[in-house]
């Protein structure tokens, strides 16, 4: 199989055993977008790893209406996690943050599988949000939850949890890792910012590679305006239209206050590159609990970033005992 670098393979051979990774997740599922007109976001791999899973799935979901809820773990004594995936790419990353989960903490991933392309243009982060309550619901229909979410599903989250608390449903853990504030980091902020760092880092070279920085950030940012990039949009794919869509409602979402205590985890690059340690949420979130850890913004669901999750996880189970108890 080329795109995992494969000669050849069983159908029950495992993506995962076989070195898979998210950019293979990504060439392998275009292929199968390609082929069989079949678009499934990566994170089924979690639960579908091998070919005749993923045949069995395509099968099924060709003669039903699928949930898109993921069962990363199914059973534990614990207020069940669900884990929301936004852009993409959390293929990975919810593997990882299952193996930060004590192993009696409920998982699910939160996944947008189907996709209407008529209706792009109207996606919103509070409709999404409200999509994912009533999924939610239908797998736990009452709490206390915990929701959380890696870079801009952090913000769904946010959605999500403030959601849940209009209709009276305990949220008692929300957790967004290296989340901005894109309302806050508009898009001549985020060109300031980038001329920051190129001055930090002198030179010519600094100066024109921030250029390029501040034109593919702007383009970026008007995308909700003028339309996808000309260039990639002679033949987008669902997953590509989709993406495009999810960047346009982010870019457009504002948030609303929470009054729900909140944790942010911030990487050490995200906190000198954005300026702030909290990433522009201290208005939004006065209960915001900011933890900063060394590394990179994919170091942020690795290793250090992991046992703070862990530890966030365990405090947030303390206070759903002592909710318990008084």
């Amino acid at each position: 199989m080329q795109e995992i670098g494969v000669a050849s393979l069983g159908v029950d051979d495992s993506f995962f055993d076989l070195g898979g990774d998210s950019l293979a997740a990504e060439a392998t599922f275009a292929a199968i977008e390609h082929e069989l007109g079949a678009s499934l976001p990566t994170a089924v791999l979690l639960e579908h790893p091998t070919i005749a899973a993923l045949a069995r799935r395509i099968r099924d979901d060709a003669a039903s209406d699928r949930c898109p809820v993921l069962v990363l773990r199914p059973h534990g004594s614990r207020p069940p996690f669900f884990c929301v995936d936004a852009i993409g790419g959390g293929l990975l990353v919810n593997r990882r943050l299952v193996t930060a989960c004590p192993p009696d903490q409920p998982v699910y991933a939160l996944t947008r599988h189907r996709y209407d392309p008529d209706a792009s243009h109207d996606m919103t982060i509070e409709g999404l949000a409200r999509d994912y309550v009533d999924l939610i619901r239908r797998v736990r229909p009452s709490g206390p939850y915990y929701i959380g979410g890696f870079c801009a599903a952090g913000a769904i989250s946010l959605e999500i949890a403030r959601q849940l608390e209009s209709i009276s449903e305990r949220v008692d853990m929300v957790l967004m890792v290296d989340t901005t504030n894109r309302q806050y980091y508009a898009a001549w902020r985020r060109a300031v910012l980038h001329l920051r760092e190129a001055a930090h880092g002198g030179g010519l070279a600094a100066y024109m590679h921030v250029g390029t920085r501040m034109g593919e950030t702007l383009a970026w940012a008007t995308r909700g305006w003028v339309g996808a990039n000309p260039q990639r949009a002679s033949t987008p794919s669902a997953k590509r239209l989709r993406r495009d869509a999810m960047r346009r409602a982010l870019n457009r979402h504002v948030p609303r206050p929470c009054a729900r205590p909140v944790t942010l985890v911030v990487s050490a690059s995200y906190r000198r590159r954005y300026g702030r340690h909290d990433l522009g949420w201290g208005e939004i979130v006065p209960e915001l609990t900011v933890v900063e850890i060394e590394g990179t913004h994919s170091d942020a669901v690795r290793g250090t970033g992991l046992d703070v999750v862990s530890r966030v996880l365990e405090r947030a189970q303390e206070t759903t005992c002592a909710r318990r108890a008084g």
